[in-house]
């Protein structure tokens, strides 16, 4: 009871005019919690929300122990973006500012490209095509409508981030702050890691010396985690079973070309019994290279 009072306490001294108190806006500073998984790595970021509503108590319980409510922001302003969400019973508009000297705000900040982050350069829903087999099957497109009732407010990070070159150990703790499993084949010698996301998907693109730090071309190696609930089971039924058997119960599958026969034998899907709800692609330039990646067990979560 007392930390209830103490939260509402807290919100109360960062909401504009005060709590419900005639105000047309509502303003929340939260910044990532010394209790999260991020840690000490996340210092040095701040979230302003301005919501049309104000945000209900629960709201801020969904977030914990990932965000901390804090008077107010410090540092210059990275970005800012609007998103909108199921609050209570009514859509409304968030305006979100990220303010913060701290690298990993820059690079979530990196710009709002998610159109042409697919492994190959072009238009992803067509290259990734989720786990059956469907362009969009894998949560491509806008987040859907949702039924009137009440739903948790997600933390509002940027929903896409442009390709931007980040550090294992930051690639790590992207992966702490947004609290999702970023999946790929490990650290390589020579080659640097490009972070994009777009669609509730992320991308791990391997860049040699001398590749743009901004390239989405298909001539790189990229491993793309996908948001799926059910992606293992559903990976075997669309695969009608044939599917190959990889180590650490592995399931994985050789895509078909379709109508892009460069495409031949160069990505693979795999999904594991143990992380069911996401889906790995593997694209490699090279024939056959990427489902070998599978069967031998080099893909991994970030920091697993």
């Amino acid at each position: 009871m007392k930390a209830a009072l103490a939260l509402s306490v807290a919100l109360c001294a960062v909401v504009t005019a005060g709590c419900g108190g005639g105000s047309r806006s509502h303003t929340y500073v939260l910044t990532p919690s010394a209790a999260g998984r991020v840690g000490a790595r996340g210092a040095g970021i701040y979230l302003t929300i301005v919501s049309p509503v104000a945000l209900p108590e629960s709201a801020f319980h969904a977030m914990r122990p990932k965000m901390t409510v804090v008077p107010r922001s410090a540092g210059p302003e990275v970005c800012s973006y609007h998103q909108e969400h199921w609050i209570g019973h009514h859509w409304a508009r968030l305006t979100v500012t990220i303010n913060g000297s701290n690298p990993l705000a820059a690079a979530l900040c990196s710009g709002k490209s998610p159109s042409d982050l697919g492994p190959t350069g072009a238009n992803f829903p067509v290259e990734m095509m989720g786990p059956t087999g469907l362009a969009g099957t894998s949560g491509a497109g806008p987040t859907p409508r949702r039924a009137p009732g009440p739903h948790p407010v997600p933390v509002p990070w940027p929903a896409s981030v442009a390709p931007v070159v980040v550090s294992a150990p930051q690639l790590r703790s992207l992966s702490q702050l947004l609290y999702t499993p970023i999946y790929w084949i490990g650290p390589e010698r020579g080659y640097r890691y490009q972070f994009s996301t777009g669609y509730g998907r992320i991308w791990v693109r391997y860049l040699p010396r001398g590749a743009s730090a901004e390239a989405t071309d298909r001539r790189f190696r990229v491993v793309g985690t996908y948001r799926f609930p059910g992606a293992h089971d559903e990976l075997r039924f669309a695969a009608r079973g044939k599917v190959t058997a990889g180590p650490r119960g592995s399931i994985y599958l050789r895509m078909p070309a379709y109508n892009r026969p460069v495409l031949r034998r160069k990505n693979v899907l795999i999904a594991f019994r143990r992380a069911r709800d996401n889906q790995i692609e593997v694209f490699d330039p090279h024939p056959t290279v990427a489902a070998k990646i599978a069967s031998t067990g080099r893909i991994r979560r970030v920091g697993g």
